[in-house]
């Protein structure tokens, strides 16, 4: 491996010890040599921290830092960046993997076109294998801030400079939710040339949204995503201000939105109904609490017309999405 790599594989990992088969199998099996992978421990309490020294002496490509404590996933970002040497960088969590000519498929495009500063690229839903190709738009940038494709990081290709510059204009804070919104709208607005490959390379294998409402949930947990995303949104809200101001509105609902993610996934997908009014305590702040009163006056009301199976999933998820409009239209949003 040259001192200057042409990839920079960045993985964040916290508590993995037994997860990464298919994660680090995939980086060996990469037909393209000339890359880098940065493992950055997040304070693991299980025995990540051996298991990556390990994968570290197999392979001289693989590095390994580590946090003393627990930073969060966008920390662990964060200092995979900095340390970064490669000209192209590349994010993959560590449950997830990548196609084994994904690197070279990649270097193929960007050899042909070294103006692009981002490269986006299709994935793969696992495990029911949906194919997700990159969505067609001459426009990324105003696409993405238009919420018509999904904000996660790891489904695109950043030159090194792009990544040098979200370095020098911000800071690491503690989030574990909202991490890719706020991730993707300071990437894209570090950025103005924009390619897109019509192949779908990463493999995801997380179930989200309305999908998995009601796992591993606690008013505890509520607190804490809370704090996430309200952090997520008022650093992205700034970035903005400075850099993006044509932006702002936009910005701002997706701020927003990740709020009422919070509540769809604590509150909608609250089991016990004893618990719902605790989950709702977390929302006690000033600019907080109109998304109690939401929740209260239009989202209860729907959890109980679905829990008594008058209406279906999909049209629980429809009426809270038209609810939801009507109440962002009245926070002026």
């Amino acid at each position: 491996m040259s001192m200057n790599p042409f990839f920079s594989v960045l993985v964040p990992v916290y508590n993995q010890v037994g997860k990464m088969d298919k994660c680090v199998s995939c980086l060996k099996a990469q037909g393209f040599r000339d890359f880098e992978v940065i493992f950055t421990n997040d304070g693991s309490t299980d025995d990540s921290a051996a298991m990556l020294a390990g994968f570290a002496k197999e392979d001289g490509r693989f590095r390994v830092i580590s946090h003393e404590r627990n930073a969060s996933l966008l920390a662990a970002r964060y200092t995979g960046m900095r340390a970064a040497r490669g000209r192209y960088i590349l994010f993959l969590d560590s449950d997830d993997w990548l196609e084994d000519n994904a690197l070279e498929a990649l270097r193929d495009e960007l050899a042909a076109s070294p103006e692009t500063e981002i490269l986006r690229f299709g994935y793969i839903h696992e495990p029911d294998g949906t194919v997700k190709p990159p969505y067609p738009t001459e426009d990324p940038r105003q696409a993405l801030l238009n919420g018509e494709f999904p904000p996660a990081i790891w489904k695109n290709c950043y030159r090194k400079d792009v990544i040098d510059r979200l370095l020098e204009r911000t800071e690491p804070f503690y989030c574990n939710m909202g991490e890719d919104v706020f991730f993707s709208g300071v990437l894209f607005g570090c950025a103005e040339r924009f390619r897109t490959l019509d192949r779908n390379l990463y493999h995801y294998d997380l179930g989200t949204g309305m999908s998995s409402m009601g796992a591993n949930l606690s008013p505890k947990k509520t607190r804490r995503d809370l704090d996430s995303v309200a952090a997520s949104g008022s650093r992205l809200i700034a970035f903005a201000e400075k850099y993006l101001p044509d932006a702002l509105p936009q910005i701002r609902r997706k701020a927003a939105d990740m709020i009422c993610f919070v509540l769809v996934q604590n509150v909608l997908g609250e089991k016990d109904w004893n618990r719902v009014a605790e989950h709702l305590e977390a929302f006690d702040a000033p600019d907080i609490q109109p998304y109690r009163l939401f929740a209260c006056e239009q989202m209860i009301p729907l959890k109980m017309r679905f829990s008594l199976a008058l209406m279906d999933r999909e049209t629980l998820w429809n009426a809270y999405l038209e609810r939801k409009e009507q109440f962002f239209r009245e926070m002026g949003l």
